[in-house]
């Protein structure tokens, strides 16, 4: 591990996957980079990570903080054997789920719920459109 590399979305071509193994995150970006250049995702099940991917067809999902978990899922033939499937799944996905405009809309329709009810709704503005 190499620690902080700035601008890391410039070796992401040269990648074979992306190991996302964190306990918290918001929304990686990493992630997304990384779908816009089909590579597919291992990551874990944390907030901002799991939701992302469906284990098997997006991206590998484990649990987060389950270091055996993750060294099973990466000593699996099958895990390899379907990483293009899931970067192209996962290509697929971003490029039709994670446009900044969508993604912009979505957020100004959030702040328009709270801002008329003064609240988040209870998905956390999962389902807004």
């Amino acid at each position: 591990f190499a620690g902080a590399i700035p601008e890391a979305k410039r070796f992401l071509p040269l990648a074979e996957a992306l190991l996302l193994p964190s306990r918290w995150e918001g929304l990686p970006l990493i992630a997304l980079e990384a779908g816009m250049c089909g590579i597919p995702v291992i990551g874990s099940d944390a907030p901002g990570v799991g939701s992302l991917f469906e284990s098997g067809r997006t991206g590998w999902v484990f649990p987060s903080g389950d270091d055996v978990a993750l060294a099973t899922l990466l000593t699996r033939p099958e895990t390899y054997e379907k990483l293009p499937e899931l970067g192209r799944n996962w290509q697929q996905e971003v490029r039709q789920h994670y446009t900044v405009e969508r993604m912009a809309g979505r957020l100004r329709r959030l702040y328009e719920t709270v801002s008329q009810t003064g609240k988040l709704p209870d998905n956390h503005g999962e389902n807004i459109p």
